[in-house]
């Protein structure tokens, strides 16, 4: 008996302890919160409910924290519990991605929090035109206008569907309740024949546990990579040229899969250009059925698929022929990311046939100018990794060297790249694919471009027009252009009635920037104004001079009048922004006034 309660309260010691242990983790989170959205106020002089959504935003797109964009951002009165709608379209591959989000700065998750999510999404996806025209929140409603027209476009089955509901409080003292509204609204959307439907809800655990892989930098996996390799046949062909070397070989489809399950999450595919399209498409169900296949299928996988190339610091071979083997040091998948994951895929499902085998092409090198040239030449330029491919080309640097020596802006070639620096105001960094965009916009007068089409700014069609023999100067003046026009949009959109201004003000900001620029110098010609008027331009901007902010403004409402003039031809303001004839209507309105002016 006396050893009976000894067990027991020993139980209850290891128990207590235990709980105490959590409670000391789960203050050390909060704790770190804190100072995360700390950070962000003072960067931004917000409330702290603001601060903990855009640490949210910024933690789960691995982006600077700062301001949700105006375009997603639908917080306010009548938003049916939906804080932001992030879209992002790959037109090339004829899909689209949609996020929609909940954020609350509490310590809990309430219950009934999920089931005003579902409400949301109905009326994002279901409720009739007629209900959300009565709509007052006019950023909800012009969202879900433009994911339907999404939808229309692309089609439902070729739209993934992301829904996140995140706050600071713990996923793992969730009840019965939230539990079963949680898998209700994942089972009754999952079936609305969405490529792809997912609900997760993210906790204090989960936010610092990205904030940590967020901080791990560089990702480095160093991996040995078992190989199939007979002494008795060329099963293996290594080949030196100056400072490369390299090596063709075969390996297992388990090996691959473990490989890529190695370190943060899809560390591996850092420098690889195309994310994992999951196995809705036809390529990927192919490799998956050959993969899972019986013997003789899973035998053809070799020659069916094209395999895997990788990078990598160091590689060195094995020719043990009992356990050969490739070592390699700071490893990257270049190329297969969709054959990895799916056979990574097929391997946690335990459907994977131990008789797949696939080719592997390795190369070592550390010079970066090489490794980008490989990248490029084994996949196709997409929107996502373009910009990093182009960060150490001769154009970046040199713009980032006059920004910085010239006119103290630190011009970010690498994502995130002053993310921690301490010395540099947030507001003198300017990160290069905007002011590619606002360049692109106002002095190249071609602002759909740079709003529909942001792939294409580090595409081998407009990089060269942008950033290559680039006037410093005026990119600099059209970013700077750009951002007065989205801080005063950004406050409009929150304070108008008006559905028309609120759509210029979300939708509209590179037409209104190259109205602006056109206003401002009183000339179309941009690229023929000395830098000398963009200098002055510029030291008016810093020192705060009314007159700029007062035309960007007046810029807004051009651009407000622009539609109005054009209303009984425009079925969807959004979709009027993303075609031509906005660019020619904007013209024919700055000639005649113009001319009215001569």
């Amino acid at each position: 008996m006396r050893i009976a309660r000894s067990n027991a309260t020993m139980c209850r010691n290891l128990a207590s302890r235990r709980d105490i242990s959590l409670a000391m983790q789960d203050k050390l989170e909060q704790t770190v919160i804190d100072e995360h959205v700390a950070q962000v106020q003072s960067s931004s002089s917000i409330r702290a409910d603001e601060a903990f959504a855009f640490w949210v935003y910024s933690l789960y797109f691995d982006l600077e924290e700062g301001a949700i964009p105006i375009d997603e951002d639908i917080d306010g009165k009548g938003e049916k519990q939906i804080d932001i709608v992030k879209i992002q379209e790959f037109s090339e591959e004829g899909r689209a991605e949609i996020w929609i989000f909940q954020i609350k700065n509490q310590k809990t998750f309430k219950s009934n929090s999920i089931t005003l999510i579902a409400n949301g999404l109905d009326w994002i996806f279901s409720q009739p035109r007629e209900s959300v025209n009565s709509l007052t929140n006019l950023a909800f409603k012009n969202k879900i206008k433009e994911v339907r027209q999404i939808r229309q476009t692309y089609g439902m089955s070729n739209m993934d569907v992301n829904v996140i509901y995140a706050s600071r409080g713990d996923t793992t003292k969730l009840g019965r309740e939230h539990n079963e509204e949680a898998n209700k609204l994942q089972e009754i959307w999952e079936s609305k024949y969405f490529g792809e439907f997912e609900f997760r809800m993210l906790g204090a655990s989960e936010l610092m546990e990205m904030q940590r892989e967020k901080e791990f930098s560089p990702n480095r996996i160093n991996a040995d990579l078992r190989i199939v390799y007979d002494v008795n046949q060329a099963s293996l062909l290594r080949f030196n040229e100056g400072k490369v070397r390299a090596v063709l070989c075969t390996t297992t489809g388990d090996e691959i899969a473990k490989l890529v399950s190695q370190g943060p999450k899809n560390a591996i595919f850092e420098k690889n250009i195309r994310r994992f399209l999951g196995m809705r498409g036809r390529v990927n169900s192919e490799i998956h059925q050959t993969a899972v296949g019986a013997d003789e299928t899973a035998k053809q996988f070799w020659y069916m698929n094209n395999g895997i190339t990788m990078t990598c610091d160091e590689l060195d071979v094995v020719t043990d022929p009992d356990d050969a083997m490739i070592k390699l040091k700071n490893v990257q998948i270049v190329n297969g990311c969709q054959t990895a994951m799916t056979l990574r895929k097929a391997f946690q499902d335990g459907d994977l046939n131990d008789r797949v085998r696939l080719q592997v092409k390795a190369y070592e090198s550390t010079n970066p100018d090489f490794v980008n040239k490989i990248v490029l030449a084994t996949n196709n330029q997409n929107s996502i990794k373009a910009r990093d491919l182009y960060s150490n080309d001769r154009a970046q640097i040199d713009i980032q060297k006059v920004m910085e020596e010239r006119y103290g802006f630190y011009y970010e070639r690498k994502a995130n790249e002053f993310r921690d620096s301490k010395e540099i105001k947030k507001i003198r960094i300017i990160d290069n694919e905007k002011a590619g965009q606002a360049y692109l916009a106002m002095t190249l007068k071609r602002p759909t471009t740079a709003r529909t089409q942001k792939y294409k700014i580090f595409s081998d069609e407009l990089y060269g027009q942008i950033y290559e023999g680039v006037d410093v100067t005026k990119m600099l003046t059209s970013y700077l252009f750009y951002k007065i026009s989205a801080d005063i949009g950004k406050s409009e959109a929150k304070d108008t009635e008006s559905e028309i201004r609120h759509s210029v003000c979300t939708y509209g900001l590179f037409h209104v920037t190259r109205i602006m620029g056109e206003i401002y110098f009183g000339t179309p010609n941009i690229p023929k104004i000395s830098n000398k008027r963009c200098e002055r331009a510029i030291s008016k901007i810093e020192a705060g001079d009314d007159a700029v902010f007062r035309i960007a403004s007046e810029s807004i409402s051009f651009m407000e009048s622009v539609i109005n003039d054009h209303i009984d031809e425009i079925e969807s303001i959004n979709n009027y922004f993303k075609s031509n004839k906005i660019q020619k209507d904007i013209n024919e309105k700055l000639e005649r006034e113009r001319n009215v002016i001569e």
